[in-house]
């Protein structure tokens, strides 16, 4: 059943929530006027990022789920739950880009104005204007930072942590159209394009602040920036050593890597000849870096099949073994004068056959080739040979901590989060239990007392406790069944939810080397699932 609001109520909620508060009682009048209620169900979608929001909304009650969009990962993040109060809709609008991904997590009523309404209201009120335009937006900070992690191949950072740090000491500059001079912007602050064009730069765009060398930018429109106080978290995050993560902009080359302690050359150097035998020697020298598991069976066998179709063995095959191995391959294509960007080990194609980059420094490589030995080369000398660019095989040791294998503990933190529920099952359970009890023990005393000493007062007693044991019973067993089912579903639903995201974010080659029969047999394995549950 709705509940009944009248547009008296709507005037007061408005009045009561930024920015709306900013409006004369009039105008309030006016837009509750204009204002229509909606009801979401549980799980609905109240703005999705694809699509440009077609009114405004202010939740009046419920909870709704915000939603940001990690670009590294192509996926999309929980980031916050918001409350009644809350000003959704607007950033899509105020930005020109669709940006904000919200969904309920129970019923909604909110409060929607049209797009073009709301627009009119913020050309005919510029206080109004000027508060909307002054708040900084969750979704809007994690899209920003997204994007310039991206562009610094920062895949470590945990950018939902960050964005919850940062998102509360936001900078929020609206400019007008003309020229804008740099010396204005404080150099202490990370300065990202939210809305609008500068030279050149679009949304998204950092902006490069040198106040010793100021530029003058030239715009058309108006533009959005937020500020992010990179520098002054990072100094105290070396003085307290919390946990505040920087961002800094990414250097321009990258530095001398740090020297690793790693084992010398000769230890872990193999030899071979032929295409067999140095293959698989590189194989067996990238084991002893990283470790891995290496069966030099199964490896060579591999490597014949493929010399026999292709009378060679290619990197893309070789980084299908690497796999095999528990390790992580990335085939890349990199000019030789910048190859020492890149980590090592590595393989590449050294003088027709393979051999491992052991080490990469910023001005020397060693080659580890099967047939020749170690060699030591400058970034120079080893272009020549190598070529003006070819492809690598970047190879990385497996992450600490990989996904476990499917156990019990992977139901902990579903039965965790609905404990609550579950402990109401195990007392409405004990009760069961108790009451369970009560009909044998009272024909107990049926039979010693009443009809020994035929007590028919007694029996009448015995007869209602009877009866009121078996509607308790009764009702707490069908509360039990009620609470356990709904529970038993909700996890149910959570964990098919987690197998599905799962297969949406594995990469395509994951699906070429397997049969649909076999993933469609893995994925009916969650009956087994709801049978256990």
């Amino acid at each position: 059943m709705k509940p009944a609001i009248t547009q008296t109520d709507i005037i007061k909620f408005l009045a009561d929530t930024p920015p709306f508060s900013k409006l004369s009682s009039a105008t309030l009048e006016t837009i509750a006027a204009k204002c229509q209620l909606l009801q979401y169900r549980t799980g609905q979608w109240m703005l999705v990022r694809e699509r440009m929001p077609a009114q405004v909304m202010i939740i009046y009650q419920g909870q709704a789920r915000l939603l940001g969009y990690d670009q590294r990962r192509a996926a999309q993040v929980s980031l916050t739950v918001v409350e009644p109060g809350e000003f959704l809709g607007w950033l899509g609008l105020l930005r020109g880009v669709s940006c904000e991904a919200a969904i309920t997590s129970s019923e909604v009523i909110a409060i929607t104005l049209e797009a073009e309404e709301f627009l009119q209201l913020m050309a005919k009120e510029p206080e109004f204007a000027q508060a909307v335009r002054s708040r900084p937006q969750i979704t809007e900070v994690f899209d920003l930072l997204s994007l310039e992690l991206q562009r610094q191949a920062d895949a470590a950072t945990d950018l939902k942590d960050l964005v919850r740090q940062l998102w509360q000491q936001i900078t929020v500059v609206n400019l007008p159209p003309g020229k804008v001079d740099s010396q204005k912007f404080n150099d202490d602050h990370l300065w990202l394009i939210s809305a609008g064009m500068f030279d050149g730069m679009s949304v998204g765009s950092r902006l490069l602040i040198d106040n010793n060398h100021p530029d003058i930018w030239h715009s058309d429109t108006e533009i959005r920036l937020i500020g992010i106080p990179w520098k002054s978290n990072n100094e105290k995050a070396n003085k307290d050593n919390t946990s505040t993560l920087a961002i800094s902009p990414a250097p321009e080359y990258p530095p001398n890597p740090a020297v690793e302690h790693i084992a010398p050359p000769d230890s872990i150097f193999v030899s071979g000849q032929g295409l067999l035998d140095v293959s698989l020697a590189c194989f067996q020298m990238l084991h002893r870096i990283l470790g891995g598991s290496f069966r030099r069976d199964l490896i060579r066998k591999v490597l014949t099949n493929q010399l026999k179709s292709n009378k060679q063995i290619s990197l893309q095959v070789a980084g299908a073994i690497v796999e095999m191995m528990g390790l992580q391959a990335q085939l890349v294509k990199v000019p030789a004068n910048v190859i020492n960007r890149l980590s090592a080990p590595a393989i590449i194609y050294w003088q027709e056959s393979l051999a491992l980059l052991y080490k990469i420094t910023e001005h020397e490589i060693v080659v580890a080739a099967p047939e020749t030995g170690i060699s030591y080369y400058s970034l120079v000398e080893f272009g020549k040979i190598w070529g003006q660019s070819g492809q690598v095989l970047v190879i990385e040791k497996p992450e600490e901590e990989r996904p476990e294998k499917f156990s019990l503990r992977w139901f902990l933190p579903s039965i965790y989060k609905y404990r609550l529920v579950l402990i109401e099952v195990l007392v409405a359970s004990f009760f069961v239990q108790v009451f369970g009890l009560a009909n044998p023990i009272i024909t107990q005393i049926i039979i010693d007392n009443v009809l020994m000493q035929k007590s028919l007062d007694t029996l009448d007693i015995l007869g209602i406790f009877l009866l009121v044991i078996a509607v308790f019973e009764a009702i707490l067993t069908s509360l039990r069944t009620y609470l356990f089912a709904d529970t038993t579903n909700r996890i149910d639903i959570r964990l098919g939810s987690e197998v599905i995201e799962h297969l949406l974010r594995l990469p395509l080659s994951y699906f070429e080397r397997r049969r649909v029969g076999e993933l469609a047999g893995r994925i009916n394995e969650l009956e087994n699932i709801r049978s256990f549950l």
